[in-house]
């Protein structure tokens, strides 16, 4: 089966929190947090209702050789791909008002704040996306997993 780049991409963008693993035939993204997966091995865990129903499935994901781990969070260098960003602005002035942006404290809050003022929120959207979508195939090369853009 043949998965969908782009969906992974979205599917894949859950927090810091959880870790996501996919089903290697389905391409089906699974995202388990931090203490869904200690519950999980637990014989007899305490928990409200709806983490018991999932606890199966959880297990299931964390014990079979068909789902992977994906790469976590910080495996994405977004402050890299914010790098390149600026570097891609073809207006001299707001590429390097971009770059004065990202260095030191709050870049990041700095960055998107600027990115807003300059009207350049869709491009960045889709830049970001790209860089996440190269990130993600490249893991899935890797894993065997075909896919489509």
């Amino acid at each position: 089966m043949t998965v969908s780049l782009k969906a992974v991409a979205r599917e894949w963008q859950t927090g810091d929190e959880f870790q996501c693993y996919m089903h290697r035939e389905t391409g089906e993204v699974f995202p388990v947090m931090n203490e869904e997966a200690q519950k999980a091995e637990e014989p007899d865990p305490d928990g409200p209702d709806w983490l018991k129903e999932i606890l199966p499935k959880i297990r299931e994901v964390l014990s079979s050789d068909q789902y992977v781990p994906m790469p976590d969070q910080w495996e994405f260098d977004e402050y890299h791909v914010m790098e390149k960003f600026c570097w891609s602005v073809t207006s001299g002035r707001d590429s390097e008002a971009l770059e004065d942006a990202i260095r030191g404290r709050g870049a990041f809050r700095r960055f998107k704040s600027l990115v807003f003022d300059l009207g350049l929120e869709d491009a960045w959207h889709r830049f970001r996306d790209e860089a996440l979508e190269e990130m993600l195939g490249a893991w899935m090369d890797s894993e065997g997993i075909e896919y489509e853009d």
